[in-house]
């Protein structure tokens, strides 16, 4: 199940847990209500009650005309009634006690039955004492009193007989009255009673709803609570899981395995995320293989077709694409770019004659003899500009539309173009092309077949040296041709880099230096600066330098640090050069954001730091042993903050160990001293001080070892381009 489907199910159990709760909180709190207003029925209902038995308790003895007490005492019943007979609603029966709302239910029946029996009797009474012919004597108020005034007040024998009849006429009703009285006091002492204990009941069940209430409430919001924490905590664990393994991968470690197993997007990704790994492992293994493979053809005879063919068999594998070809520029005529080598049927990026496009054979022969004039068609304009050419989909690009008739041998669905560039010249390009409708390249496939080209480029020129050795015979041409490889390794101009300044010097002992350094761009704030010593000399030494060269470009990238990119170059070389061939290295990364400089050391010469403020050196070093020679070897690094005028010289030990004619050599001492006297100069002429000063020291006593120096200063603002000297 999908992730989405997860959250609303989420989301559903919350609803319907708000929901339960709010049908509980609902239900109790209208049963609640109920008890809490059958409370208040049952005060309306002693009142009631209380006022009717007074109202009885008060007729012989009230002042109130009789006809009025009667009307007043019919009026408190029949509102006693009313309340009295709500109690037979089933509503409130239902929330009452089965034996209480029995009682209850009697208690009614009750009173109607007194109402019955009792009540109306009375009011006959009333009505008969009220039109009694006595009653205008004296009126039909007190009653108790006036039954005897009446007989005192007779004023023969027949009048005392008359009046003695309504005098029995109110003793009855007096005797009724009490009656009465006692039959509705007994009644409300029943329904006291229970009310009392219905009360109690009401009480304890308000309570016991308000707890049952808050409980469901509260187990239903711990219960989603629950669900929604172990959802977020699953979900928690697979997103660092995720970073982990993202982060390990942008470090260079291709080991960790990531493992989801989830049913959702996270186990996709995780999946997706280990094919990509393993596709982005076997691209950088087959850089390096690619480039073993040619360093082997090298070595054995310098062919040129053997290692285009090398070249451009690795990209078609490596990118999946159809077809595939080399073109060189002309070596007599530069204007012209020739098809040197190819791989399946690469279509023409030129206009074709119709009666070339059904016909294969001719097809091929055409591409193959027809040369193309730099500047015109993508292969053309590539070579002119030396800049790379990708189109992920040729359907959306007007100036190849010669090309999109499906099932044509002209058909192009995506094509790469990248220049092979050597030292600013562009010696031809690799073309790669898909010819399925679909297919597509991706900027993995783009940025792979870029670091072919450099390497590449850097092989087919040293073929070309090496060609040239050949072809005249010379020794010392080998010397000149190595020492063009490396010169070509170094670079054309210093980044233009804010608040560091640079410069170089790099001489070598016997025309071809085993020493190599490096500077170029990670990013808009980074900039990495290296130096070598690689052992040996001549073209072996000149390959491991490129080697070195194309592996550092590959890993380096601004979320790595110094440490972690010679990690890498270290297990890239391991079992792809000699067991005698390794090299020193120190690489620098510096940040000009935070001014920052991280350092990390493969057993060369330390760092030396001088401090502005206090004219002093630190010498700064990382444990490590030379690229080449451990496989398992770690390096690590230290971060140094540079402030104003602060020099950083990195050096080889052609420097320091250079002799002099009594065999004393130059020292670090010397070079600190140099730099201490002069730092205020600029890179420049502090490389100048320090040459002067070496070349006074050592005279004309021949050296035998490489000598290469790097002075960067921390200054304000931004630096302009230049050359290492």
């Amino acid at each position: 199940m999908n992730i989405r489907p997860k959250l609303v199910l989420l989301q559903l159990a919350a609803v319907i847990g708000f929901i339960i709760a709010l049908s509980v909180i609902f239900f109790y709190s209208r049963t609640i209500i109920k008890l809490k207003d059958f409370q208040i029925q049952s005060e309306k209902i002693l009142s009631g009650a209380e006022q009717i038995k007074s109202k009885i308790d008060s007729i012989m003895t009230s002042n109130v005309d009789l006809f009025d007490q009667k009307a007043s005492i019919i009026e408190s019943i029949n509102s006693f009634g009313i309340i009295f007979n709500q109690f037979r609603d089933p509503e409130i029966i239902k929330s009452l006690p089965t034996a209480d709302s029995q009682i209850l239910s009697d208690l009614v029946d009750r009173w109607f039955e007194i109402y019955e029996t009792y009540y109306l009797r009375l009011f006959n009474e009333m009505d008969i004492i009220i039109v009694d012919p006595y009653t205008e004597l004296g009126g039909n108020r007190e009653l108790i009193r006036r039954k005897y005034e009446i007989l005192d007040s007779a004023v023969d024998e027949s009048d005392y007989i008359q009046r003695r009849a309504y005098f029995q006429l109110i003793f009855n009703f007096e005797g009724n009255l009490q009656i009465l009285s006692n039959n509705t006091q007994f009644f409300m002492f029943d329904l006291q009673n229970e009310l009392v204990s219905l009360g109690e009941y009401t009480d304890k069940a308000t309570t016991r709803s308000m707890i049952i209430a808050i409980f469901v409430s509260l187990l239903t919001f711990v219960f989603s609570l629950l669900i929604i924490t172990i959802f977020s905590r699953r979900m928690g664990t697979r997103i660092i899981q995720m970073r982990d393994a993202i982060k390990s991968l942008s470090l260079g470690d291709f080991t960790h395995e990531l493992h989801i197993e989830s049913s959702d997007e996270f186990e996709s990704f995780s999946n997706h995320f280990n094919v990509f790994k393993s596709e982005l492992w076997e691209k950088l293994e087959s850089v390096l293989d690619f480039m073993l493979e040619i360093s082997g053809s090298i070595s054995i005879e310098s062919n040129l077709d053997r290692v285009l063919e090398i070249v451009i068999d690795s990209a078609v594998k490596n990118t999946a694409a159809d077809a595939g070809s080399v073109f060189l520029v002309d070596e007599l005529d530069d204007s012209l770019i020739k098809q040197k080598i190819a791989i399946g049927l690469l279509p023409p990026l030129f206009y074709v004659p119709p009666e070339y496009i059904t016909d294969m054979e001719k097809l091929v022969d055409l591409v193959h003899n027809t040369p193309i004039l730099t500047g015109e068609t993508i292969v053309g304009r590539a070579v002119e500009s030396g800049g790379n050419i990708f189109i992920r989909d040729v359907l959306l690009e007007e100036e190849m539309e010669q090309n999109q008739e499906e099932g044509s041998l002209l058909y192009i669905s995506s094509i790469i173009v990248v220049p092979l560039i050597i030292a600013g010249r562009v010696l031809g390009t690799i073309v790669l092309a898909k010819t399925k409708p679909g297919e597509k390249f991706t900027d993995i496939d783009f940025n792979h077949i870029r670091t072919f080209s450099d390497y590449a480029a850097l092989t087919i020129d040293n073929i070309y040296n090496y060609h040239d050795l050949i072809e005249k015979s010379e020794l010392h041409r080998e010397i000149r041709i190595a020492a063009d490889i490396q010169k070509n390794l170094l670079p054309g101009t210093i980044p233009d880099t804010k608040g560091l300044s640079f410069a170089a010097f790099t001489e070598a002992a016997r025309g071809v230096s085993g020493d190599y350094y490096d500077f170029f761009r990670l990013d808009k704030n980074k900039t990495a600066i290296i130096i070598c010593d690689v052992v040996g000399k001549g073209v072996p030494a000149s390959l491991l330098m490129i080697m070195i060269r194309t592996i550092i470009r590959l890993a380096a990238s601004p979320r790595r640090s110094a440490a972690q990119i010679l990690t890498i170059l270290n297990r890239a070389i391991i079992g792809r050069t000699d067991a005698d061939q390794f090299a020193t290295m120190s690489f620098i990364v510096y940040d000009e954001s935070t001014k920052e400089v991280a350092y990390s050391n493969a057993a060369h010469a330390p760092l030396l730091h001088y401090q502005s403020s206090s004219r002093s050196f630190l010498e700064i070093d990382t444990p490590g042993l030379p690229i080449g020679i451990e496989s398992t070897e770690t390096y690590v690094q230290k971060v140094i903050t540079l402030d104003k005028d602060d020099i950083l010289a990195l050096y080889t030990d052609g420097i320091t160990e250079a002799r002099n004619i009594e065999n004393k050599e130059y020292s670090q001492y010397s070079l600190q001293r140099v730099l201490r006297s002069d730092a205020g100069l600029t890179p420049e002429k502090l490389i100048a001080s320090v040459r002067s000063d070496l070349k006074s020291f050592v005279g004309d006593f021949r050296q035998h070892d490489d000598q290469t120096l790097l002075i960067l200063k921390a200054i304000y603002g931004r630096i302009g381009d230049g050359r290492p000297k």
